[in-house]
């Protein structure tokens, strides 16, 4: 009778530590998944301003976007503007897609723009065609990013697709890099 009471204690107990091991997993998944939410509407924000005030800011970056084509004013015009805030880098991208600038390459003469096309370093050709769909129909795309293995990015940061309008049309995008280390930090 001893070894049925002690047996049936046992699986009581093993039963209740199955269950509280469930649980601190779900509630960490929820705190994981609420951090990361919290950090995509920050990145879709600061990025969402940036594309803003890149357009007021700077005359002509509708129609470059929409010509594909980055005249040296424009680039004169964001060498002055530089970044803002929590951005280190952003990437500019035409109507159909295709690079034409990158930020830290203004000072070379092809800007940066080496035959990328948006999203292509999301995955394969199929998730990056699903990228550009996305944005250029009108949809942000952030990409939650760890940077602690690269000395030229900070250990936790946003990649940002956000489309820029004019008179309503996505004329191109705008590929903000939006540091939140210090944010991520402020939740540990």
């Amino acid at each position: 009778m001893k070894l049925k009471t002690t047996w049936a204690w046992m699986r009581w107990a093993l039963a209740w530590t199955m269950a509280l091991l469930v649980g601190c997993a779900l509630i960490w998944q929820v705190g994981r998944t609420t951090a990361e939410s919290r950090l995509k509407a920050d990145a879709s924000r600061t990025a969402t301003s940036y594309a803003h005030l890149l357009s007021a800011a700077v005359p002509g970056l509708g129609e470059a976007l929409h010509k594909g084509e980055v005249g040296e004013g424009l680039v004169e015009r964001l060498r002055d503007l530089g970044m803002a805030g929590t951005i280190f880098r952003f990437k500019l991208f035409d109507q159909q897609g295709r690079l034409l600038l990158v930020s830290d390459r203004l000072q070379d003469a092809a800007l940066g723009a080496d035959g990328e096309r948006l999203g292509t370093h999301h995955g394969g050709p199929r998730q990056a065609d699903a990228i550009a769909a996305k944005v250029l129909g009108g949809e942000a795309y952030i990409a939650l990013k760890d940077g602690s293995k690269r000395v030229d990015r900070p250990p936790v940061y946003s990649e940002a697709y956000v489309p820029i309008r004019r008179e309503g049309q996505v004329v191109g995008v705008v590929e903000v890099y939006v540091d939140q280390t210090s944010l991520r930090a402020g939740w540990a």
